[in-house]
């Protein structure tokens, strides 16, 4: 052992002479690392064998304190993944099957309702009762406002007013009360006065400061999200086409979530995943929270979004999603048939784990020309099409052919 540490030593002497944490990258500090142990005894060969470049060495400690080989090295975790994921890609199109679509349209559609019925079952009394809950009892009451009272009425008239500002929209609030002819709005100034609209907009709470979750940025505004969101799954008309995307929330005040990206339509504010459907319906809704968000890092963060709103969905229906390349990828095309979902998407070149496609050829060739080919283990057809430029789809469900002209 005296060999060996003086080995050591001078190997260690060695590497902080010629490396220091400056010299590496970010990548390589995150990394993890490899120890290799090399045992001595005299003339004696080497008792534990130096591990492959390719294997972790999984150490522990004798009696002594000193580190020694685990018996039982830890296999390839990257070999693993690539084993698991294997492709049989062939040039061939995916066979063609129908999904059973027979859901009748829910209750509540099959009779006539008021758009102002149809906007309570979501705004009902339920989530009216909570917000009073947490405006009056909890939050007024801690702020010195012990004689304010509200009830239904009031907390309905004080939200239309809201909703009214949303799509008529003056400078500054206070001008909807005002008497000139170009800003006073009737309509607001009959339901509610001014100073007590001000003062409900003072009060009005939908969370308890006490009882915030820790880490959630958006943990003043959660209980109100989950109970709609609860209501947008119930009162779901449910249709075999839902599409996953990202929506954009208008903000314009202080908020370490809100962002600007030019080239958007809102360009200010924040973001939310959401599902959608052709009528316009959104059954979930899930704020966006950047690296605070639990998400698997072994997949990324697109596909952990993508299931866990799949999941959120009534089971029983077999759905076809449709998603942009955000969202698509071949695990996740795996996953859903797994679930019985049927899926669609445009997918990035570098990450159709290397299916065979000839993008260098396709790209040279003629528009409307395509590529395609079909991984019969998994179900999975990756086709690429050369339109202005190359567009890479992905899909468990839908195949190439037949094709069609379709005018733009």
């Amino acid at each position: 052992m005296g060999a060996l540490q003086k080995e050591e030593d001078d190997v260690n002497e060695g590497i902080q002479e010629s490396l220091s944490a400056s010299d590496l990258s970010g990548r390589q500090l995150r990394s993890r690392a490899h120890c290799r142990v090399k045992y001595t005894d005299g003339s004696k060969e080497t008792r534990g064998d130096e591990p492959d470049d390719d294997q972790d060495s999984e150490c522990s400690s004798d009696d002594r304190g000193n580190e020694v080989p685990s018996t039982t090295a830890s296999t390839n975790v990257r070999k693993q993944t690539i084993t698991a994921h294997a492709r049989q890609w062939r040039k061939e199109d995916l066979p063609a099957t129908l999904i059973d679509w027979d859901t009748a349209p829910p209750l509540f559609l099959q009779k006539h309702v008021t758009p102002t019925k149809c906007f309570e079952r979501f705004f009902g009394d339920t989530v009216v009762e909570h917000i009073i809950r947490e405006t009056i009892k909890i939050y007024a009451n801690g702020k010195g406002g012990h004689s304010f009272k509200t009830d239904f009425v009031e907390v309905r008239a004080f939200f239309s007013i809201v909703l009214v500002c949303g799509y008529n929209s003056l400078p500054r609030r206070r001008m909807y009360w005002e008497q000139q002819d170009d800003c006073h709005n009737s309509a607001i100034s009959k339901t509610m006065s001014r100073n007590r609209f001000e003062l409900l907009m003072r009060y009005i709470h939908v969370a308890d400061n006490n009882k915030l979750i820790a880490g959630d940025k958006f943990a003043k505004i959660k209980p109100l999200y989950n109970l709609l969101n609860e209501r947008f799954v119930r009162f779901f008309p449910v249709q075999q086409h839902p599409s996953i995307d990202e929506s954009r929330i208008p903000y314009y005040d202080k908020h370490s979530l809100k962002q600007c990206i030019r080239g958007k339509v809102i360009r200010i504010g924040c973001k939310q995943w959401v599902i959608a459907t052709p009528l316009g319906h959104a059954p979930y809704l899930d704020l966006y929270q950047r690296a605070s968000a639990a998400y698997d890092r072994k997949f990324g963060l697109g596909h952990s979004v993508a299931m866990g709103l799949v999941n959120q969905l009534p089971n029983g229906p077999h759905y076809h999603l449709y998603f942009d390349n955000f969202f698509t990828g071949l695990r996740l095309l795996k996953g859903l048939s797994d679930t019985g979902s049927a899926a669609t998407g445009t997918v990035g070149s570098n990450r159709t784990e290397k299916c065979p496609t000839d993008l260098i050829g396709l790209k040279n060739a003629k528009r409307g020309s395509i590529h395609y080919r079909h991984d019969r283990h998994h179900g999975i057809v990756v086709c690429a099409w050369n339109d202005n430029s190359i567009v890479t789809l992905a899909s468990n469900q839908d195949g190439v052919f037949p094709m069609a002209k379709e005018s733009r």
